[in-house]
């Protein structure tokens, strides 16, 4: 029932080296069909054996690349076990995600903590100076002010003087 699936290829000068090609019927896929008409074109040109090997070796991945026979069963049951492949692959890359996100949250939350007390060290460090700085200042805005108020005194007084003095 099954008929004679091979074709005989004879390679340039080499006419004693053939090699056997699957026919993959009807089902065959244009990249399958693309790397037939390839081989076929190396066997045609070819002038070595170097190209022969390759072209033999080439037939062999061909071969395992496209079996003789897929059922749509066959193709189903492929085509669910990759899409749960992927799945399962994007669900692993979003729980990385997650986890590099939760850690960067801890990092930076750790960073803020370390920063924000390096701040207050800070602070209370030039608030201890400001605060004598501050204190000193009213002390002089306080000599200021008594100073101006004697001034005024003292113009007041010497208005009085030079009143009488002119009276």
């Amino acid at each position: 029932m099954e008929a004679d699936n091979t074709k005989q290829y004879s390679c340039g000068e080499h006419n004693d080296v053939q090699i056997e090609v699957i026919d993959v019927n009807n089902d065959q896929t244009d990249a399958s069909q693309n790397q037939t008409e390839e081989l076929e074109n190396i066997c045609s040109n070819s002038s070595n054996l170097t190209s022969l090997a390759a072209a033999h070796k080439a037939m062999k991945s061909l071969k395992d690349l496209v079996p003789c026979e897929f059922s749509r069963e066959d193709i189903t049951h492929s085509a669910d076990e990759l899409i749960n492949s992927l799945n399962a692959k994007r669900k692993r890359d979003s729980e990385i995600i997650e986890d590099f996100k939760k850690t960067c949250e801890l990092q930076t939350s750790r960073s803020c903590t370390l920063i924000e007390q390096h701040i207050f060290k800070i602070y209370e460090k030039q608030g201890k100076t400001i605060q004598d700085k501050i204190q000193e200042l009213y002390a002089v805005l306080d000599r200021i002010s008594k100073l101006e108020k004697k001034i005024q005194e003292f113009k007041r007084a010497l208005q009085g003087l030079c009143f009488e003095f002119n009276d």
